[in-house]
């Protein structure tokens, strides 16, 4: 499984370093109208970039830590939950794809989950 979840999170680091750096530097017009109809601010646009990017960097650098990367996995499980909710509620049939991205997270945080529960364990003993 190690291996499994180092693909993933190579393919989807490297996917969402992309998707969250267009989303912050050059934002397409089609997808500035799309978060006006979805009735979301345009500022909160550069915002779930910058979320994406920073879950993306996280899942490139969990490949040593992997506590690092089942958060950064989680992170962006949260944001595509966001998505898929956002394109079903407006029925514009856009969720099957943010749903297979959600799902891939999910799968890395479950692979990752052990690192990051030895992590947070390691933390509480050091402060009693």
């Amino acid at each position: 499984m190690k291996y499994v979840s180092l693909f993933l999170q190579i393919a989807l680091g490297f996917y969402f370093i992309q998707l969250g750096l267009g989303y912050i530097f050059a934002p397409t017009p089609e997808l500035l109208a799309n978060f006006t109809r979805w009735g979301y601010p345009l500022w909160f646009v550069p915002v779930v970039g910058a979320v994406e990017a920073v879950a993306a960097v996280g899942l490139l650098f969990g490949t040593r830590e992997g506590h690092v990367a089942a958060a950064a996995a989680l992170l962006l499980a949260a944001t595509m939950s966001g998505a898929v909710l956002t394109h079903l509620v407006t029925a514009d049939g856009g969720w099957p794809f943010p749903l297979i991205l959600l799902l891939l997270s999910l799968i890395v945080a479950r692979i990752q989950f052990p690192a990051l529960e030895a992590w947070w364990a390691e933390r509480q003993a050091k402060r009693q």
